[in-house]
């Protein structure tokens, strides 16, 4: 009769500790290197040896009336304290888990008996603890680098605040609560005025440092500094709860108040404005809409002079769509036929004569009546 054939010999046989496998009545099938460099045996020592003839008389008598009927009713024994007589007659104190494994076909059913010597079972324990502290310092790794995946996937790697994708999350977060008892959520675009300046001038790195430093001001002017973003290049929007439009004042002039001071750069004193554009959270907005809105009115600040705030009414239209259809509209005013030349003279005051005529177009529009030269052509000639 030959030992079974294991599938993993490497393993079995320089595990940390002693293995050996018997058949149903405790007959030795095979013996791993561990334990019989622990015991002093050979293998043919041992191979068709009854495993209760390693123990002494009383340990043969515990595993014959305990282990035996418990590997035969549950399966497994664990960790029963004996001794093994080694082959210089020495005993060898142990501990002895076993499991049993029932017959499957033609394979008989096998009992694997597991054998820790004291020094072995301290570096088992000290491997298992060793592995235990490697998996949760590779946890701890893993957490961490999914922690700062997650907050550089949300953040401006330049200033630290949100970043587009952090601001429409916490945005969509605001927004699912409004309106609440602590108001509605208002977004206002903070766009500073005459940045390229500072990067023309001092350099990118300078500009660089400005953006920081507008951030840590922005942060220090709202209620909440983890709702300070920035989108792109010198775009930064801040989203805050208000009760009424007064409130919205008081947030863009406390923004603009946060910029007036002089930011020292290089050695040199930067003072930056901002032109900002606020945008209060109406019933159907989405975080789109709502920044788009916000979009609108810093434009309109632009346009009012800089270093000042506009509040968007949703009851005017999009500009920007506004220009759009003028354009496809304008597209087919030489095919309809709605522009009309017009021949202005040029006259000299000195004398009355005439110099020249000068050229004008009129746009004949059917529903905007005559568009004037300025809101039409001389804006499709800014198009191309």
């Amino acid at each position: 009769m030959s030992a079974p054939r294991l599938d993993y010999q490497a393993p079995f046989q320089h595990a940390p500790c002693g293995y050996l496998l018997t058949d149903d009545d405790g007959v030795i099938t095979d013996v791993n290197e561990t334990f019989l460099a622990w015991a002093g045996y050979s293998r043919t020592d041992l191979l068709w040896t009854p495993l209760h003839a390693l123990l002494p008389a009383g340990d043969q008598f515990l595993y014959t009336m305990h282990c035996v009927p418990q590997l035969t009713l549950v399966g497994a024994v664990s960790e029963i304290a004996l001794e093994v007589v080694g082959k210089d007659g020495s005993r060898r104190a142990a501990f002895l888990s076993a499991n049993r494994v029932p017959a499957s076909g033609t394979t008989p059913a096998m009992v694997r008996v597991g054998i820790f010597g004291a020094p072995q079972r301290l570096r088992y324990e000290k491997s298992l603890l060793d592995a235990l502290r490697r998996a949760e310092e590779s946890e701890a790794r893993r957490a961490a680098a999914e922690a700062l995946l997650q907050h550089l996937a949300l953040h401006d790697a330049l200033t630290g605040v949100l970043n587009r994708a952090g601001l429409i999350q916490e945005l969509g977060d605001a927004l699912s609560k409004a309106p609440s008892s602590d108001g509605r959520a208002v977004v206002l675009f903070v766009d500073l005025d005459h940045f390229k300046a500072v990067n023309d001038s001092l350099g990118h790195a300078a500009g660089d440092e400005l953006l920081s430093s507008v951030a840590g001001r922005l942060q220090d002017a709202v209620s909440d500094p983890l709702r300070v973003s920035r989108l792109s290049g010198d775009e930064f929007f801040v989203v805050e709860m208000v009760s009424d439009t007064a409130e919205v004042a008081t947030v863009a002039g406390r923004l603009l108040e946060s910029l007036r001071s002089p930011i020292m750069i290089e050695g040199l004193e930067v003072v930056v404005g901002a032109s900002i554009g606020a945008a209060v959270f109406e019933d159907g907005d989405t975080p789109e809409r709502l920044l788009r809105r916000a979009d609108i009115a810093m434009c309109q600040a632009k346009a009012s002079g800089r270093n000042t705030w506009e509040l968007h009414d949703s009851a005017q239209s999009d500009p920007a769509v506004d220009r759009m259809q003028l354009l496809g509209e304008l597209r087919h005013a030489i095919a309809n036929g709605e522009l009309r030349v017009y021949y202005q003279p040029r006259v000299n005051l000195k004398d009355g004569s005439l110099t020249g005529v000068e050229a004008l177009v009129r746009w004949e529009h059917p529903t905007r009546a005559s568009c004037r030269r300025r809101t039409s052509l001389d804006w499709s000639r800014n198009q191309g």
